[in-house]
């Protein structure tokens, strides 16, 4: 990849948690790293790929409140029933902590509570961002924020291209844009046609990524 034009963000893991080392551990696309009756209280930090999280509504239906990238954090720490999971969306390798590294962690002192409390401030502010394109956003505007999403997370800007290669199919973006499949084949066709962008199986080039920004 081209390191001069990447658009992504390199990450260092917080020193906190050099304090309190927790499990390492994988999971394969689609996986689920906790289910909903999962009740044992767990924090993980993803290390690597993309996790979904969202629930199984009462008709069976589930629902995606956001995805995370590399340097997240989330947990399940309910101690009773709930309809809520995290799901791989891509390999992944997580830092896993139990109830007991909670509890280290938090006995480390009021500086690293702080620092822990301002990971999770940030966490929130990128979960509600995303909560407010769901809620506010039609359907080609949730497909569109999911293209600048890749390019964000995969791309890099050659000769003023943007190229992206990334993992999902049309049902993974309809599923995490809370549209149909026809939806997002309509739309990315129509941005095709209008000259934004060309894709094909797991590729992306943008040619007007500003113009194509400033639409949404």
């Amino acid at each position: 990849m081209n390191t001069q034009n990447t658009m992504l963000q390199e990450y260092s893991e917080p020193a906190i948690f050099e304090q309190v080392q927790g499990q390492i551990k994988q999971w394969d696309k689609y996986e689920f790293i906790y289910l909903d009756h999962v009740l044992s209280p767990r924090l993980y930090y993803l290390r690597q790929g993309l996790v979904r999280l969202g629930s199984h509504m009462a008709d069976g239906q589930e629902t995606t409140f956001c995805i995370l990238n590399e340097g997240s954090m989330f947990g399940n720490f309910r101690q009773q029933h709930h309809a809520e999971f995290a799901q791989a969306y891509t390999p992944v390798e997580v830092l896993v902590f139990s109830e007991w590294h909670i509890k280290l962690l938090l006995e480390q002192g009021a500086d690293t509570v702080l620092r822990l409390f301002d990971l999770m401030g940030a966490q929130m502010q990128r979960i509600t961002e995303q909560f407010r394109i769901f809620s506010h956003y039609n359907a080609h505007q949730r497909i569109v924020h999911m293209v600048l999403y890749l390019a964000e997370e995969y791309g890099y800007r050659h000769k003023g291209v943007t190229h992206i290669s990334h993992h999902f199919t049309h049902a993974d973006i309809s599923c995490l844009t809370h549209t149909s499949r026809q939806t997002v084949t309509t739309v990315l066709s129509g941005l095709q046609q209008q000259g934004y962008l060309s894709y094909s199986r797991g590729q992306i080039s943008i040619f007007r990524f500003e113009e194509l920004e400033q639409s949404v």
